[in-house]
């Protein structure tokens, strides 16, 4: 143990300059998992075998272990914090959701913080410096929807009254009937609050395959063009074919959502998108805590998608370096 503690004393020393003090922003843009673990191995051998053979030899279950221990017998060795923030920003929680603009739409962040007064919320550009009262931020507003979800779920009108879903006897159920009964619950909430256009989507896709299958069969390779199955008719291109047989032979294409933007329920939409991230940002946090790498890379992943749908290209980049 003073061998442990001798290493950890070293390595978190202002002398040792370790890349975990380091929190500029050239610094961080150049951070790595493997370069902690080669500098914790250097100054720290005895400390890195333990927390590698915790972690079962996983390169970023080391890293991340590492840098949560050593910030807690430091707090200045803090880099890899502001690389969580730099990441669960990415989520888009706050960025995508928080407008200023729609300070006046109730039920939007901007309007739930100026309703419970956080005045230390700021938006996206100031998540980075002010990261622990956004995450809060976002964290109750995810307990209030959620919360929300469930009273429209049961039906219950109110937070005085009882719920007509709950569990009589609660408290003398066996711990496997509690977690059932609040699975359930929660895979409810999910489906029907969160998971809102999965079932949508899967259908639209199948028939988009369904079409794309069928115009491909369309086409005559001798001839090189496409070829109407009811009347022979020949077309060029697949637009022209689709439209003939929209027009002569009534045929209906799947067309996906241009035609159905006044149909949307676009309030479910947003709350939907912002549990989602919120889910995402929540889980992410969980991740790091736990040392979890794979769900780490999982979830960078799929942030990625969402830096891509929100035309974030320098988000992009950092996460694809980060997994690389």
């Amino acid at each position: 143990m003073k061998e442990l503690k001798r290493e950890i004393s070293y390595l978190t020393s202002t002398t040792n300059l370790s890349l975990l003090r380091r929190s500029e922003s050239r610094c961080l843009a150049t951070f790595s998992f493997d370069k902690v673990n080669e500098e914790v191995k250097l100054f720290a051998p005895l400390f890195h075998k333990m927390v590698s053979t915790i972690t079962k030899e996983s390169c970023i279950g080391t890293a991340v272990t590492s840098c949560i221990a050593l910030k807690s017998a430091n707090t200045h060795m803090s880099a890899f914090q502001h690389v969580i923030g730099q990441v669960l920003d990415h989520g888009g929680a706050t960025d995508e959701f928080y407008k200023v603009t729609s300070a006046g739409e109730p039920g939007t962040l901007s309007h739930l913080r100026n309703t419970v007064g956080r005045v230390d919320v700021h938006g996206p550009d100031e998540v980075i410096q002010k990261y622990r009262s956004h995450y809060a931020f976002v964290e109750d507003c995810l307990d209030a929807f959620i919360v929300g979800a469930y009273m429209h779920l049961s039906g219950t009108q109110n937070l005085q009254t009882e719920s007509p879903l709950q569990q009589t006897m609660f408290n003398f159920l066996s711990d496997e009937q509690k977690y059932t009964f609040i699975h359930k619950l929660s895979k409810d909430i999910l489906d029907k609050y969160v998971k809102t256009d999965i079932h949508n989507i899967r259908r639209k896709t199948d028939a988009l395959d369904t079409q794309s299958s069928q115009l491909k069969d369309m086409y005559c390779s001798e001839k090189m063009k496409y070829v109407c199955p009811n009347c022979n008719k020949l077309y060029n291109t697949k637009g022209g074919m689709k439209g003939h047989l929209n027009k002569q032979h009534g045929f209906s294409f799947e067309l996906g959502d241009e035609n159905s933007t006044t149909e949307k329920d676009h309030i479910a939409t947003y709350r939907a998108s912002f549990m989602t991230c919120a889910l995402l940002l929540l889980d992410t946090n969980d991740a790091y805590e736990m040392g979890d790498g794979n769900r780490i890379t999982v979830n960078a992943k799929f942030q990625m998608l969402l830096a891509r749908v929100g035309k974030h290209t320098k988000y992009q980049l950092w996460l694809f370096r980060y997994l690389a």
